[in-house]
C-alpha cells in the first residue's frame, strides 16, 4: 500500500489546469449518470467540530475521504481541517493508497469554482471579488484565471483588513476595504469564508444584474434574501444540499437545482452556485496523483 504524505502530494506535480480537466470530467460522469456520491456521513464530537465519511466512485476512481473540522483548533496553533483519503482498487477492492488530503480539498475546491464559473458566468466576466481570502480564495482564483479568458480586475476583501492586504499582495489583487465595494459592480463573486462563521453579510442589493457567485462556504457569507434574489440557484448536489438543510444550514434559503445541467440564459440572470464539496472530486484528484507519485516513485510502499 503506497502512503503520500502531504509533502508527497504536492510534490507529484499536479496542476490547477489539470485538476480543472479532472474536476470537469466528474463532473461530465455525474450529469450521466457514472459516478456513486451518496450524502457525507458525519460525527460531531464536540460543539462546532465534525468529522465526515465521504465514500464515492467515479469510473473506476474508487474510495473514500475521511475529514475532520475543528474551527477551534486555530486557537490550538493546529489546522482547523485535517483529512485522509483511501483509495481502492476497483477490481478487489484492495485499498492501494492513503494520501493526505488537504492540498488535494484545497485544489478541487478551486477547481469548482473555476469550472461552475466557466459554464455559467457571462462570457466576458471581467471583474471578480474574493470574500474571505485564504488558501481556498488563492486556489479558486487560480483557477479563475484559467477559465474566465476575460478577467482582468480581483477585489479581495476579509473581516480583517490585513488578511485582504496580504492576499491581495500575494495574488494580484485590490483589497476592498467592506464587502459591499468588493462585490459591487463584480461579475462573479466567490464565498470562502471559513464555516461556521459569524453572520452572513452579502446583500441583495450589491448584486449586479447579470453576476454569478459561488459559495464554497455554506452559507456562511450570504443571507436567505441574497440568495433567494438569485435567478437561478445551483449546487453541485442537490441530496447533499438537501441533508445539510436537515442539520440546520441553509435556513431559510430557497430550493435548488443541479449545477451539472444548469446554463445561463439571459446576459442579465443573477446565477448562485453552492459548491458544497463532493468527494468524487477528491477521489479523482486523488487517483491522478498516486499515478504522478508512482511514476517519481515518492511515498513509502508498506506492505
Amino acid at each position: 500500500m503506497l502512503f503520500l504524505g502531504k509533502n508527497d502530494v504536492e510534490a507529484a506535480g499536479l496542476r490547477m489546469a489539470e485538476v480543472v480537466q479532472i474536476v470537469a470530467a466528474t463532473l461530465e460522469d455525474k450529469s450521466a449518470g457514472r459516478v456513486e456520491l451518496p450524502p457525507k456521513l458525519g460525527l460531531s464530537p464536540r460543539p462546532g467540530a465534525v468529522l465526515h465519511a465521504m465514500p464515492a466512485r467515479a469510473g473506476d476512481a474508487l474510495g473514500m475521504k475521511w475529514i475532520a473540522s475543528f474551527p477551534e483548533n486555530r486557537a490550538r496553533g493546529l489546522a482547523p481541517t485535517a483529512g485522509i483519503i483511501v483509495l481502492n482498487d476497483a477490481t478487489t477492492g484492495v485499498p492501494k493508497a492513503v494520501l493526505d488530503a488537504d492540498w488535494i480539498t484545497t485544489m478541487r475546491t478551486g477547481a469548482v469554482a473555476g469550472i461552475a464559473a466557466r459554464m455559467l458566468a457571462r462570457p466576458n466576466a471581467a471583474a471578480v471579488a474574493i470574500l474571505g481570502p485564504g488558501r481556498v480564495g488563492a486556489a479558486a482564483l487560480e483557477a479563475l484565471r484559467l477559465t474566465l479568458p476575460g478577467l482582468r480586475s480581483v477585489r479581495a476583501w476579509a473581516p480583517r483588513a490585513e488578511t485582504a492586504r496580504r492576499f491581495a499582495d500575494e495574488h494580484g489583487a485590490d483589497a476592498a476595504a467592506t464587502a459591499e465595494e468588493a462585490v459591487r459592480g463584480a461579475d462573479v463573486i466567490v464565498s470562502t469564508a471559513p464555516w461556521p462563521g459569524g453572520p452572513p453579510g452579502v446583500e441583495p442589493a450589491w448584486i449586479r444584474p447579470g453576476a454569478f457567485a459561488c459559495s464554497l462556504d455554506y452559507d456562511a457569507t450570504f443571507t436567505p434574501a441574497a440568495a433567494a434574489a438569485f435567478d437561478v440557484r445551483v449546487a453541485d448536489d442537490v441530496p447533499q444540499m438537501d441533508l445539510a438543510r436537515a442539520k440546520g444550514s441553509f435556513a431559510g434559503w430557497p430550493r435548488f437545482s443541479e449545477l451539472c445541467t444548469a446554463r445561463r440564459k439571459d446576459p442579465d440572470q443573477r446565477i448562485l452556485c453552492a459548491a458544497l464539496g463532493l468527494a468524487i472530486f477528491d477521489i479523482a484528484v486523488a487517483t491522478r496523483i498516486v499515478e504522478l507519485a508512482s511514476d517519481r516513485r515518492s511515498g513509502r510502499n508498506i506492505e
